[in-house]
C-alpha cells in the first residue's frame, strides 16, 4: 500500500484484496504488547486485533493475545482486564511494579505460543492490510523475522516534524539494504529469552530471531505510523539514548547494527537524496543533530556521567494515535485491579 494511503487501525481496505482460491488451516498468531501507561491506546490497538482475526481473508487466524500492564499508574490494568473479560483470547501480566520493557517483552515472549509471534508497541498505528501484508511476506519467504516501513506522524513540533521525517527516511534506505525491526515485528514461533541488559529491545530481539529462525526481512509495502516526540529537546534526548543503547549492545558482542557503518548509511543517504522524500536541508539539520546527539552520548560515556541525559524523563504526555471517531466503547470498571501474573 502506498503512504499516501496509510490511515488507522483499519480493516476496510481488505475488503479489496481477492481471498486465496484454495482453502488454508488457520494461522496461530500470538500477539505481545508490552502496554506501560498506554490507557490512550491500549483499548483501540485490541479492538483492531479483534476485528483483524474476523476478517482476515487470506487464511483464517486464531489469536492469542498477551498484554504486559506491570508498574501502569493509569487506567492501563483496567483497560486489559476489562478487554480479558469481554474477549477470551486476552491475557493480562500483572506484577504489581516496573521492571523495564526487556523484562516484560522477555516475560511476554515465553508466555507466547503460535506459528507467529507479533510484537506491536500500542503507541503505533497499523492498518490491516499491513499486518495481513506482513504475514504473506514472511510466509513467502524463508525469513525469521519481517518489519514494516516506519512514518513518522506530525509533531507538534515543526523542526521534530522535520528531523523526524528525516531520520526515517534514511531508515527506510538503510532496511532496503540490511533489514531493521522496530516497532511492529512479526517472527516466527520459536523459543526465545530476550539479554536483561542488552538495552534495545528491538535490536536484541531481531538478533535472537535471526540467529535461529532466518534472516530479517523488510516490507515497505506496509507501513507503521508512530508519534515522535513534542519537542525538539525530547527528540535529541532520544536519539541519545538510542545511540547509548546500540553502542553498548554491540560492545557486548550481541550483534551489529546496520546504521553503524557509514558505508550503507553513505549510500542510504544517496538515495535519499535521489527520490527526494526530504529536501537537502531537512537532511542537513538531521545530521547535525545526530551529530550532537553522538557526542553528548560519547561525553556522558567519558566522564562517567550517566545521569546527564536520564534525569529529566521523556515527556509523558500521551499523544492519542487515533481518531475520536474510532474509540472503542468499552466500559471500564472503576474499581482498583488487584496484581495478577496471568488471566
Amino acid at each position: 500500500m502506498s503512504l499516501a494511503s496509510t490511515h488507522l487501525f483499519d480493516t476496510s481496505s481488505l475488503d479489496e484484496i481477492e481471498p486465496d482460491s484454495v482453502p488454508q488451516s488457520a494461522l496461530h498468531l500470538g500477539v505481545v504488547i508490552p502496554a506501560y501507561n498506554e490507557e490512550t491506546n491500549l483499548g483501540d490497538l485490541l479492538a483492531f486485533l479483534e476485528n483483524f482475526a474476523a476478517v482476515s481473508v487470506h487464511r483464517p487466524v486464531e489469536l492469542e493475545v498477551w498484554v504486559d500492564v506491570s508498574g501502569s499508574t493509569d487506567r492501563t490494568p483496567q483497560i486489559a482486564h476489562a478487554w480479558a473479560y469481554q474477549w477470551s483470547a486476552v491475557h493480562v501480566v500483572d506484577t504489581g511494579h516496573r521492571e523495564g520493557l526487556l523484562s516484560a517483552l522477555d516475560r511476554l515472549l515465553m508466555l507466547a505460543r503460535g506459528d507467529l509471534i507479533l510484537r506491536i508497541d500500542a503507541d503505533v498505528h497499523f492498518a490491516a492490510c499491513d499486518l495481513d501484508s506482513l504475514i504473506r511476506k514472511l510466509s513467502a519467504t524463508q525469513g525469521g523475522i519481517v518489519g514494516p516501513r516506519v512514518v513518522p506522524a506530525p509533531s507538534p513540533s515543526r523542526w521534530v516534524t522535520r528531523l523526524s521525517r528525516a531520520e526515517f527516511a534514511i531508515h527506510h534506505q538503510v532496511s532496503l539494504r540490511e533489514p531493521k525491526t522496530t516497532l511492529v515485528q512479526l517472527f516466527r514461533g520459536i523459543p526465545i529469552r530476550l539479554r536483561p541488559d542488552s538495552g534495545v529491545e528491538d535490536v536484541e530481539l531481531q538478533v535472537q530471531v535471526t540467529s535461529h529462525a532466518g534472516p530479517a526481512v523488510y516490507d515497505p509495502e506496509a507501513a507503521v505510523v508512530v508519534v515522535p516526540p513534542t519537542n525538539l529537546r525530547d527528540f535529541l534526548v532520544q536519539r541519545v539514548r538510542t545511540i547509548r543503547h546500540v553502542r553498548a549492545h554491540t560492545r557486548r558482542g550481541y550483534g551489529r547494527a546496520s546504521t553503524d557503518s557509514l558505508c550503507t548509511v553513505g549510500t542510504a543517504l544517496l538515495a535519499t537524496l535521489r527520490d527526494r522524500e526530504v529536501s537537502p536541508l531537512d537532511l542537513t539539520l538531521f545530521f547535525a543533530a545526530e551529530a550532537l546527539a553522538r557526542f553528548a552520548a560519547r561525553w556522558t560515556n567519558l566522564f562517567g556521567r550517566e545521569d546527564l541525559f536520564t534525569w529529566a524523563p521523556l515527556a509523558d504526555t500521551k499523544r492519542s494515535v487515533w481518531s475520536p471517531s474510532r474509540r472503542s466503547g468499552l466500559t471500564v470498571p472503576s474499581e482498583d485491579v488487584v496484581p495478577v501474573l496471568l488471566r
